[in-house]
């Protein structure tokens, strides 16, 4: 499946080239003990960032949460306060983010992998 070959790598986010169902997959597949951290997709003409749950019954929380100061912003909002010139939307839940491009959806993606390595390093 395209779940497990992207679980194989060991990344702390997976990577699919079409919007696929992987949730349940993934947990199906030992993603309580795999290190990913997020799922990056396409989502119509954007991309889908999205925070990887502990657990699939806890399919609500995320491991790595997006920054409280994106959440529930849109537009021009979450561009200024991210810095990323295609920012769409984070949920207020902060587990979810649609950005314009891929690029955009990576330079999410750096943010939050630097975020969370300072806090290891607290």
């Amino acid at each position: 499946s395209l779940v497990a070959a992207a679980m194989k790598e060991g990344a702390t986010c997976l990577e699919f080239n079409s919007a696929i169902p992987w949730l349940e997959p993934f947990f199906e597949l030992g993603g309580e003990r795999h290190p990913a951290q997020f799922v990056l997709m396409p989502k119509g003409e954007h991309w889908k960032l999205r925070g990887v749950p502990p657990t699939y019954e806890r399919r609500m929380d995320v491991r790595n949460p997006f920054p409280e100061s994106w959440a529930g912003l849109l537009d021009e909002d979450l561009k200024r306060v991210s810095g990323i010139p295609g920012a769409i939307f984070c949920h207020k839940g902060r587990f979810i983010s649609v950005w314009e491009t891929r690029e955009d959806a990576l330079r999410a993606l750096r943010m939050m992998t630097n975020t969370s390595k300072e806090k290891e390093n607290e």
